[in-house]
């Protein structure tokens, strides 16, 4: 995230803002969960941003998203 000068306010706007999301086959769950990008912009609105989280359930049959990446995407 500082590489990409993205920081959580961004990430939590993308994902709010969403545009769409995709599952991410190449991913390696960690957590017994499945892997995704969404994309949506930064708070700013002048970047696209490609966040890849795993979502997966805790024990007590909460549901977790672990943040795993994120990506500038171009266009």
């Amino acid at each position: 995230m500082h590489e990409r000068s993205v920081n959580m306010f961004d990430v939590h706007t993308a994902i709010d803002r969403s545009a769409r999301a995709e599952a991410y086959q190449e991913g390696t769950p960690m957590n017994g969960g499945t892997c995704w990008r969404v994309f949506g912009p930064d708070v700013d609105g002048e970047r696209t941003l490609g966040i890849g989280v795993e979502v997966h359930s805790a024990p007590n049959r909460s549901v977790w998203i672990t943040l795993c990446t994120v990506i500038e995407v171009e266009g």
